[in-house]
């Protein structure tokens, strides 16, 4: 495995390889799977794939040192992005063999302009007990804020415009009838929602995991509403491909199959099994215990696409202002690689 991650992580964060457990992993897969890790070994293909240093990725991480990327074939280099507008470009010139981005407007608007970047698989979805993007309440306020009407002159986060918490932050405005004219709305990244709860910049903001554990585990905030309470089964992110690499449709099975695999074995140990909060860690940089604390991601174990809810997030995104034409969304998504991975997995 090669490694494009930049001098300034430091060494117990960086990716490293570790032994795949084959006799455990056929049993939790069943006869498709113990078929699959039974083939002969073939030719490595060499595929770079981008990725962001959060727990969202956590699939990826986990197909990578559990082996499943090499069993299906795949010698990966392994890019990391600060941000997943970062890929766009590289995976529309194809730069990029795959990538893993968020919905949002810039996605929207890169289809609209014809960058044909393909989703390919879940990457993550806001269902119940699973609302890992959501909101919390300074620890002094939490008595005063009760609903979403209470927002009212409030000093609200909203991260990044375009954001997903920017999303979820509107939704939730909007559903109790009030704008972003009725708030004192605060641009704060999530890494910095935190230092605005415990400086009163804040009273409520959409903010991630881990920064929610933590500021509970601090007393500077409370837990409030979560993303699957407002914006129920969001798709908030998926895998892509590029359009190029999209071509070789043998080459995308074996790594949607991988893919496919690292989120059967991520979702029911991401909070619980060592290994697996160790994997994590050790690519985020997040401490495990912050991991523990935090509130799980899911993902769907058979990669399914919740498109329809791509469309209401472009219809809503359209409504705001913040796209200037429609994009044929059916165009750039392709089940077809999911349901060729099922066929060797299995459904779960």
């Amino acid at each position: 495995m090669r490694q494009s991650i930049g001098n300034d992580a430091p060494a117990s964060a960086r990716p490293r390889a570790t032994i795949s457990r084959r006799s455990v992993l056929a049993a939790g897969l069943g006869l498709a799977g113990a078929a699959w890790l039974a083939r002969p070994a073939r030719a490595q293909a060499r595929v770079k794939i981008g990725y962001l240093p959060v727990q969202n990725c956590g699939p990826l991480f986990v197909a990578e040192d559990q082996g499943y990327m090499r069993d299906a074939g795949l010698d990966v280099e392994w890019v990391r992005f600060n941000a997943g507008a970062e890929m766009v470009a590289p995976l529309g010139t194809g730069e990029l063999t795959a990538g893993y981005g968020s919905s949002s407007p810039g996605l929207f608007s890169s289809w609209a302009r014809g960058v044909n970047t393909v989703l390919v698989a879940d990457g993550g979805k806001l269902v119940p007990g699973y609302g890992s993007a959501l909101t919390v309440v300074r620890s002094d306020l939490v008595d005063q804020i009760r609903t979403g009407a209470d927002l009212r002159g409030r000093q609200v986060g909203m991260s990044v415009v375009g954001s997903l918490y920017d999303y979820i932050m509107r939704n939730l405005l909007e559903q109790h009838a009030l704008t972003m004219d009725d708030v004192e709305v605060v641009r704060l990244p999530s890494a910095d929602v935190n230092a605005g709860l415990a400086a009163r910049r804040l009273d409520v903001a959409g903010v991630g995991e881990p920064y929610a554990a933590l500021a509970e585990q601090n007393g500077i905030a409370r837990r409030w509403m979560t993303g699957d309470q407002i914006v129920p089964n969001m798709q908030v992110a998926g895998l892509f491909v590029s359009e190029r690499a999209s071509a070789d449709r043998p080459l995308i099975t074996a790594l949607v199959t991988a893919y496919l695999r690292g989120i059967r074995a991520h979702v029911p140990g991401q909070n619980s099994d060592p290994a697996i909060v160790e994997i994590v860690s050790r690519w985020t940089g997040v401490s495990p215990e912050a991991i523990r604390l935090s509130i799980p991601n899911y993902f769907d174990p058979n990669g399914a696409l919740n498109v329809d809810d791509l469309r209401r997030q472009q219809e809503f995104w359209l409504r705001e202002g913040m796209l200037a034409s429609a994009a044929s969304i059916d165009d750039h998504v392709d089940p077809g690689f999911v349901d060729a991975a099922l066929r060797q997995l299995g459904r779960v």
